[in-house]
């Protein structure tokens, strides 16, 4: 019989970032399943286009762009060799990265006219 483990929360939260690559194995002890005969399948529904899963490993990764920023509920689900499930929910958030300028407004500070560049108060540009 599948249940859900007891050693970690069935819901758990992941935090990625846009950009950078995401990696997280799932625990072994995220399931357990009584009567293991070692043919039990592990499942991931709800997967965002940039993450992948990989079942032999228990490996979801990738790497999110900026349009993937927001927030999803991934199911893992364990299968066992009689049929029964155990099901539990991840919820992963994507953020956008912190782009920050540090100083007070004066001579030379920049004006936002966009996310991507800023100009100086001398007109000369100021990239990210």
């Amino acid at each position: 019989m599948a249940r859900c483990g007891t050693r970690m929360r069935c819901s758990a939260g992941q935090r990625a970032e846009v950009a950078l690559p995401f990696i997280l194995e799932l625990p072994s002890s995220l399931f357990h399943d009584a009567d293991d005969d070692g043919a039990g399948k592990i499942s991931v529904d709800g997967l965002p286009a940039w993450l992948g899963f990989d079942p032999v490993t228990g490996v979801l990764g990738g790497t999110p762009g900026a349009a993937d920023a927001g927030a999803a509920t991934l199911t893992v689900t364990l299968t066992d060799s009689t049929g029964l499930r155990a099901s539990s929910s991840v919820g992963l958030v994507v953020q956008a990265p912190v782009i920050g300028i540090i100083g007070s407004a004066g001579p030379g500070a920049a004006s936002h006219a966009s996310p991507d560049a800023a100009t100086l108060n001398d007109g000369s540009p100021l990239l990210f």
